[in-house]
This record gives C-alpha cells, structure tokens and sequence, in this order.
C-alpha cells in the first residue's frame, strides 16, 4: 500500500467517525476531482461543514472544529430549554466568578445587553462571526459600541457570512466600520454568530430556530446566548477563528477600484471565485448567471485591463487590491 493510499484510508476513517454513510464519505473524496454529490450525500456532507456553497471540499480539521462547535452549541440550546422548562428567570446578569465555563443567557434584552458589555470589557482584541439571522431589524450593521471600544486601541476583525457580500448595502455598512479599522473578511461557512474577546470569554448567539433574516425581533421571542469562559471549549474557538480567518477572503471597500477598472460588483466577485480555482460552470452556480455570461466577463475584464490570460488578470487584481 502506497503513503497516498495509506493517508486516504486514514481520511475514510475519520469521516465515518463523524458520523457519515460510506456514499458521502465516497463524495467528500470526489471533490477534489470536481465531482458532483448526489443530494443525499451532499445534504450529509454539508450539515458537517465539509463542503462549501461553491461545492468545493473544507479541510477535514477545519470542519471537525466547525461540526464540534456546532454540538457545543446544540448542548447549549438544550440547556437554555431546560431552564426554561424548569421555571428559571428568562435571563443573568454576567457572572463574575462562576465556577462553570458555560452560561446561559435568555431573552432579547438580556442577550443584546451581555453582547455590549463582553465587548466593553475588551482589553486588546475582538473577534467575530456575522452571520444571519440578525436580532436587529436592520441587519448586520457595526453595534453603538464598537466606535468606543476602538477608540481605547481595541482591535476588531470580523468574518462576515459570505450572503453578505452581495447586498450593496450592507457593504457599505462594513465598510464604515473598516474605514475605523476594523479588519473584515468574508466566509461562507460560519456556523454561529460569536463574538471572542481577548482570550477570556466569547459569547455565542441562539437565536430562535423559527427566526430568518428580515424578521423583527421582540423580547417575546426566544432568544438565548451561551457566555463561554476561560476553558478548552475557548480555546477551541479561539483556534476555530483563527483557522476560519486563513480560509477567509478579504473585504475591499473598492467602489473607486472597481471604477478604476471599470467593472461591477458581478465582476468583482467572478475574479474572487476565479481566484480560488473555480471553473467557469461553478462560478455561474454561485453567482447565478450563465457559464456564457462568466466568459463573456472575463474576456472583457482581460481586454479593459490588458492582461494577457486569467493568471495574469488575478495576479493584477491581487496587486490593484481588489482580491
């Protein structure tokens, strides 16, 4: 048996440890060769983040730490259940000396106030997930906060579900929060809303399971946080971001560039997903337009800027600062 066979072996055995049938372990493996999973085998692979929107395969760390963080936070909503179950008040002031590494905090008001003060608390760094569904009938937007935190030389960087970025009004609320210096980026598998401040607690939001982007929120509904502290669990997610951040791309306030060049938002996001490798059939998936309608873009980008082919056109959007 070969080293390569040998490290496929050991491949099929930690995806079946997750749980997954032999068809969509068979699947995760194909995807490197551009191979299409069935539905069954891609809904098993998804639900473990170990494919993308864009059907390309997630490391198997990378979605272990995801698929771990995910039950951590199922765990939690059961908690948050139980306590209500049982009669206990909809909410908690922040613990101050807890002997648990877990805490649930429930209801809108109480949620929304322990978000703001986790990040008041901040001595050096913030770290988030943004993702929807959003408490906030706007949508993502930068909370009151932030502005102040910053002002003390707290650091911010954000991974922003990759949905975002093709809402032009919401990348101009991003990019006032760069403009500040946060530092942003995109992803498209963020399996929570989280926010990691310093190295001593982070804060996960639950919102209710009915709720979806758009939807107002009051304090009737269900709305439930988990407040980890100093513990692996923490330290789990501190590496979860980090890893998440590698895999991330980054967000380019490029309305002049894009001018510059000529190009569109469209355009723009052609050349991020043709710089990750994809073909031109999958990036007319993702952004929804025809495989004849990518050439016909690209050829264009590649006349505007005098590149001579699609490697030379990525490596000058690389330099020009729009990838």
């Amino acid at each position: 048996m070969t080293s390569s066979d040998g490290d496929r072996t050991s491949w099929e055995r930690h995806l079946a440890s997750l749980g997954l049938s032999e068809s969509a372990v068979t699947a995760y493996l194909a995807l490197a060769d551009g191979a299409v999973p069935d539905a069954a085998a891609l809904a098993e692979l998804r639900e473990r983040f170990l494919v993308t929107e864009t059907l390309e395969p997630v490391p198997i760390r990378m979605a272990t730490s995801l698929w771990v963080a995910r039950r951590q936070v199922d765990l939690a909503e059961v908690e948050a259940l139980g306590r209500q179950l049982g009669g206990s008040s909809s909410g908690r002031e922040l613990p101050g000396g807890s002997t648990s590494f877990i805490d649930v905090i429930s209801g809108l008001g109480p949620v929304t106030t322990a978000f703001r003060e986790v990040q008041e608390s901040a001595q050096e760094r913030v770290r988030i997930f943004d993702r929807p569904p959003y408490l906030r009938p706007q949508g993502v937007a930068m909370m009151p906060v932030q502005p102040a935190v910053m002002a003390r030389g707290v650091s911010y960087r954000t991974i922003y579900h990759i949905s975002n970025m093709q809402d032009e009004r919401v990348r101009s609320l991003i990019a006032e929060a760069v403009e500040m210096g946060e530092e942003a980026r995109f992803h498209a598998e963020i399996p929570m809303r989280m926010a990691l401040v310093d190295d001593a607690r982070a804060m996960l939001m639950l919102p209710h399971p009915g709720l979806k982007t758009g939807d107002k929120v009051d304090d009737q509904r269900n709305i439930n946080a988990v407040l980890v502290h100093a513990s692996p669990f923490l330290d789990a997610l501190s590496r979860l971001f980090e890893t998440t951040w590698t895999h991330s791309v980054p967000f380019v306030a490029s309305d002049e560039k894009l001018s510059t060049w000529g190009i569109d938002a469209v355009d723009q996001r052609i050349l991020e997903l043709m710089n990750t490798g994809l073909t031109d059939a999958r990036i007319a998936h993702v952004v929804g337009i025809s495989e004849r309608t990518v050439a016909r873009r690209v050829n264009r980008m590649l006349e505007r800027v005098g590149a001579p082919g699609r490697f030379a056109l990525g490596v000058r959007a690389v330099q020009d600062g729009l990838l």
